[in-house]
């Protein structure tokens, strides 16, 4: 079996992140994807993160219908601070037999070497990741850097998967500036998440 593993904030989720997970689903034959909204650290400040149980509630409505995708709530269960080499140990006790893929921004691929325990993260998971076109066009440094960090994350026997598409250009912080004015471009959000944010009334301050 081969598992996808998408965390996130999803603050809140959009059609970028079901397009970028659905896309390395097709290209590597993924078998399922399980969504895992992040918990927020009690004495964190806000910052407009809204509640955990909102966050999750939003994935489990823009990944209803989609067969493949599954949403877990294994990081707000699990006391103290939640790292992602904990997530993946979970998940590979619930299936130790399973390809484990993480999927990942091209902006997390580049500080990668700061993550808790990376390196056990490296031999336990293929790092799923794809390059945005502003990478590929701006005066090339980007791009350049980020090939230099995948080799030397190869050279530590890490397997990294670049996928060569193209994903929607959108971030949650645009989402959230355009939910303050009460102009959320269509296209963007499922209908019901954007549904559930006007009810809710997320993001209006």
């Amino acid at each position: 079996m081969k598992i996808g593993i998408l965390g996130g904030t999803f603050n809140p989720i959009h059609n970028g992140h079901i397009e970028f997970a659905s896309k390395f689903a097709k290209v590597l034959a993924l078998d399922k994807i399980i969504v895992i909204p992040a918990a927020v650290p009690p004495h964190k400040k806000s910052g407009g993160i809204a509640p955990f149980s909102c966050r999750y509630d939003m994935c489990l409505l823009a990944t209803g219908e989609l067969p493949l995708f599954e949403v877990s709530g294994i990081e707000e269960r699990r006391e103290g601070k939640s790292y992602t080499i904990d997530t993946v140990n979970e998940i590979k006790k619930a299936y130790p037999d399973a390809e484990l893929y993480l999927i990942i921004g091209s902006d997390m691929l580049l500080i990668f070497k700061e993550w808790y325990k990376y390196t056990e993260i490296l031999k336990s998971c293929t790092i799923c990741t794809v390059l945005r076109k502003s990478d590929e066009t701006e005066d090339g440094n980007k791009l350049n850097d980020f090939l230099e960090y995948k080799k030397s994350l190869e050279a530590l026997n890490g397997k990294i998967f670049v996928g060569d598409f193209s994903v929607l250009n959108v971030s949650s912080t645009q989402i959230r500036t355009m939910a303050k004015k009460g102009q959320i471009k269509g296209g963007l959000l499922n209908e019901n998440v954007e549904a559930y944010i006007k009810e809710h009334k997320l993001y209006n301050e």
